[in-house]
């Protein structure tokens, strides 16, 4: 799904299938020669996001709404909630789908990396 953002700066948001109807997101804009992520523009769309995770958590709790949740709380520069999101994500991976452990153990590692920066 791709939705235009019109704010100060026109961008758009592409959610793109990770898994059922888990979507990673990425909020863009154009820098005159490509399509760029737009952090600011992320931050200002993320309570979309966030909305459409705790509903979907509401009805069930399951790891890949937690994993695409977390990946978007990293983007949206929300390293507190990332943190509990991937963890409550990896207990849940544990559990149901011990393959899936390994996504967040990649979230990690990129919320680490970011928070370094």
């Amino acid at each position: 799904m791709i939705e235009l953002i019109s704010n100060k700066t026109v961008g758009i948001a592409v959610w793109q299938w990770f898994i059922a109807d888990a979507c990673n997101v990425d909020v863009l804009k154009w820098n005159v020669q490509k399509l760029i992520l737009d952090e600011k523009l992320y931050s200002e769309y993320y309570p979309v996001i966030e909305k459409f995770y705790k509903d979907k958590i509401s009805k069930m709790d399951a790891w890949f709404y937690w994993y695409t949740l977390a990946d978007a709380q990293i983007k949206a520069n929300l390293f507190e909630k990332a943190t509990k999101s991937i963890q409550k994500g990896t207990t849940l991976a544990k559990q149901f789908s011990p393959d899936s452990v390994d996504y967040f153990n990649q979230l990690s590692a990129k919320l680490e990396k970011k928070e370094k920066i």
